[in-house]
């Protein structure tokens, strides 16, 4: 899920209904992906050699934090540094109208830009927010990676070889999947006879 899309869950829908128990539970329940792994899965990604810079969504600065992000980075071997840049300067769609492009390029170059330029052909270079990843993307000339697709690469091309001794799940094994593997492979149910 989106940063921004999380923060609104866990933040603002408490404080627009702070006696609702939906909009509790949906506050306790909404989650990144990276705090998924973290907190609820017992998988173990293959692991990544090499480095990244990582860009954090301002509302992962703000609200989220990075803790997560950074264990599940941690976890699947890469070296990395967390970028603090500010503010990518697309802020949504602030840096899409005209008014404001001259002021959201002028936040981009002040630090993060430069940085992507420098780093993009020795580094991954990470962002979970749709936001920035465009601005990256049309100001850098160079899309980096959303953690989703970060992990997809651990699978695809990491190492199996774990020097933590701990095991490592074949690809398509993940734990929490192995219900819905099995819900697919179950015949199909009869439709219901409806008498009236």
């Amino acid at each position: 899920m989106e940063p921004s899309c999380v923060t609104v869950f866990r933040d603002e829908l408490k404080r627009l209904f702070p006696h609702d128990e939906d909009a509790a539970r949906l506050a306790r329940n909404a989650m990144s992906l990276s705090e998924f792994f973290v907190r609820h899965s017992t998988y173990i990604f293959p692991r990544l050699t090499g480095e990244a810079v990582v860009h954090p969504h301002c509302h992962q600065n703000a609200v989220l934090k990075m803790k997560s992000e950074t264990e599940l980075l941690k976890r699947i071997g890469l070296r990395f540094e967390v970028l603090e840049a500010g503010c990518c300067g697309m802020a949504g769609s602030f840096g899409f109208e005209i008014e404001h492009y001259d002021i959201s390029v002028k936040c981009g170059e002040r630090m993060l830009l430069p940085r992507v330029r420098e780093e993009k052909d020795k580094k991954l270079v990470v962002a979970d927010g749709f936001s920035c990843r465009e601005q990256m993307e049309q100001l850098a000339g160079f899309r980096p990676l959303h953690t989703a697709e970060l992990l997809l690469k651990a699978v695809r091309e990491g190492s199996r070889e774990n020097p933590e001794g701990k095991q490592i799940h074949a690809p398509h094994t993940v734990p929490e999947m192995q219900e819905q593997s099995a819900l697919k492979n179950r015949r199909q149910a009869e439709p219901l006879e409806i008498k009236t």
